[in-house]
């Protein structure tokens, strides 16, 4: 139980899967399943400055309000005319692959949400970009391998 969020068995085990694959990974889950409440329990449980990516806006103030809510975890937006950056920042894929790659190197847990999306050429450049330092969250509910 991490701020009054007990996990459901299949996220713990997914969480658990992450750790031991020394916090890098893709969690996989149906949309509505709480691969959220997963990445929030990561940042609550290892405390480290974190940067999660979302490929909209509204997805980034869905993600701001979930950690408040869910984990009273304050997060701050960094994207359009609103950049503020704290512990916990929450952006947008396209803000951080084609304006502010930098963003990446302020930050030790990276939480991409909806990867899938990361597959184009503008958006894999962010995962070109991570290093063996990053510890990385990849959160979808539709991933496709390639071909």
């Amino acid at each position: 139980m991490e701020g009054g969020i007990i996990l459901k068995p299949f996220q713990l085990e997914a969480f658990n899967n992450w750790v031991k694959a020394g916090f890098r990974g893709v969690v996989i889950a149906p949309t509505g399943t709480g691969k959220t409440i997963i990445g929030g329990y990561a940042i609550s449980r290892l405390k480290e400055p974190t940067l999660i990516i979302c490929p909209t806006e509204r997805l980034l103030k869905m993600r701001v309000e979930r950690l408040r809510e869910k984990f009273n975890i304050v997060a701050t937006p960094y994207y359009g005319y609103i950049k503020r950056l704290s512990t916990t920042t929450v952006s947008i894929y396209n803000i951080v692959a084609m304006h502010h790659p930098e963003l990446l190197d302020r930050f030790k847990l990276i939480i991409l949400d909806e990867v899938h999306h990361a597959a184009s050429n503008v958006f894999s450049r962010i995962i070109g970009l991570l290093s063996d330092g990053h510890k990385v969250m990849a959160l979808t509910a539709t991933l496709k391998l390639g071909s």
